[in-house]
């Protein structure tokens, strides 16, 4: 989040940026909206966890803010209670490495696809 909002910063004066400075700008932009929670509103942390993580994958490389902004509800709910995210749900705290919870991530993007909208 501190690398996009630094690049951020340099695109208010108007300048011209690479295709991996506007993807680190567009990733901080998704993980602030994934971030968002209503205020009576409490995520377990594996939920969170594979939220925020879900813009590490494949899965986001053609989703934007606006893409999460108008899914968050929904990812949220079948991450939380659907029978598909079980196993992954559980390697939140048993991968040994945050890629080997990557390559958990990018084995379930099917189902993520199945509940997101539009």
């Amino acid at each position: 989040l501190a690398d996009a909002k630094e690049q951020e910063r340099y695109t208010q004066f108007g300048t011209q940026v690479s295709e991996s400075t506007q993807g680190i700008i567009s990733m901080g932009a998704s993980m602030r909206v994934l971030l968002n929670q209503n205020e009576n509103e409490s995520l377990p942390i594996e939920t969170q966890t594979i939220l925020l993580s879900l813009v590490f994958t494949s899965f986001s490389s053609e989703k934007d803010a606006a893409f999460f902004s108008k899914n968050h509800a929904v990812l949220s709910r079948a991450i939380t209670e659907n029978k598909e995210f079980v196993a992954l749900r559980k390697s939140v705290r048993t991968e040994k490495s945050f890629d080997q919870f990557l390559g958990s991530m990018e084995k379930q993007l099917p189902y993520f696809k199945k509940v997101c909208l539009g």
